[in-house]
């Protein structure tokens, strides 16, 4: 279960929760409370209580009833509105064929080169994500926006070079545990004797000679080929 905080920010002159500074709830402490920070004039914050999220909400709105107390504009306990559609719209609009120039993309490389998630946020990525499943909807269209894309060869290369220097560690035991119970059930005898009829049928293709196989991939040699025969 995600863990929610109801927290306080507080300015130099606050002094009551109840009636002074920013009072809000969040599941993610750490980039919220910094967006705050930098939003008021404030110096600090506390965390009231850290619980559900309907727990939070019942706090929120127990010290924001109304709007306008403090540094909120809207009562607490409640979902905010959100975007409208004809906004959504209008900032969608706004970046369609948007590229990044080269030197911001060098930019945003820079600052993050080296950055690595410490353990606590890879634990907490991966929560979010445990049995996170798309929709139809939304892999249609994923699947959509990828159909067609063409890697360039600069592409593939770059590809290719980190995947040289990934470090390949050795799967660990609750791994290689779960790849066995995936493929528990699953009839291997069947797709072995597939396999096997598909290379009795190569076997007994009829032979092809060389000319003839040159004249099928359309690559015909520059000088006579010695005629032999041979399987593909």
């Amino acid at each position: 279960m995600t863990t929610h905080c109801c927290y306080w920010i507080y300015g130099e002159d606050c002094v009551d929760p109840r009636l002074h500074g920013y009072v809000g709830v969040t599941k993610n402490e750490v980039s919220r409370v910094k967006t705050h920070l930098g939003r008021f004039a404030a110096v600090g914050h506390t965390i009231l209580l850290r619980g559900t999220l309907e727990e939070c909400r019942q706090l929120e709105h127990s010290l924001r009833p109304v709007a306008n107390i403090g540094w909120n504009l809207s009562p607490g306990g409640q979902k905010g509105p959100g975007w409208k559609p004809e906004s959504i719209a209008k900032m969608r609009a706004s970046k369609m064929g948007h590229e990044v120039s080269a030197e911001t993309r060098l930019k945003l490389r820079l600052a993050n080169l080296g950055r690595c998630h410490s353990e606590e946020t890879k634990v907490k990525i991966a929560a979010v994500w445990t049995g996170r499943r798309h929709k139809d909807e939304t892999r249609r269209l994923i699947s959509q926006s990828l159909t067609g894309r063409v890697r360039s060869e600069e592409h593939c290369r770059n590809m290719s070079k980190a995947a040289r220097r990934r470090k390949r560690q050795p799967h660990s035991l609750e791994t290689r545990e779960k790849m066995s119970q995936s493929h528990l059930g699953h009839d291997y005898e069947e797709r072995r004797a597939r396999h096997m009829e598909a290379l009795k049928w190569r076997r007994n293709r009829p032979l092809v000679s060389a000319a003839a196989r040159q004249q099928r991939l359309r690559h015909p040699p520059d000088t006579l080929i010695e005629t032999h025969f041979f399987t593909l």
